[in-house]
């Protein structure tokens, strides 16, 4: 900061965040799911396919497993990290995109 003429304490980062308050972490847990409940299966596909250089997803069983992507000339690195967390937490395509849709890969 000092580089830049600026006080350290100019710097403020602020992390991704999506709250769901509740009374309790049980009502905010509903609550989050009352939300996700919510989300279209046409808008989650496009976020996938957004996410994955425009892959189809509707091709394949929302509750099946995600398929192997094939390689693409679009962004890479966004499509790894949503095949790797597929992989990782062993995610059906809905589970993914439910996913990404409520927080838009913020802190949940």
């Amino acid at each position: 900061m000092a580089k830049y003429g600026r006080s350290p304490d100019d710097l403020k980062i602020m992390p991704g965040v999506f709250p769901v308050v509740g009374r309790t972490e049980t009502e905010a847990q509903e609550k989050f799911e009352a939300l996700q409940s919510q989300i279209d299966p046409v808008v989650g596909l496009g976020l996938l396919a957004n996410h994955s250089g425009g892959f189809d997803f509707s091709r394949f069983p929302l509750d099946g497993p995600v398929p192997d992507l094939p390689e693409t000339d679009g962004g890479k690195s966004r499509r790894v990290l949503l095949i790797d967390l597929a992989k990782r937490e062993n995610l059906t395509i809905r589970q993914l995109y439910l996913r990404i849709a409520g927080a838009r890969g913020h802190w949940q």
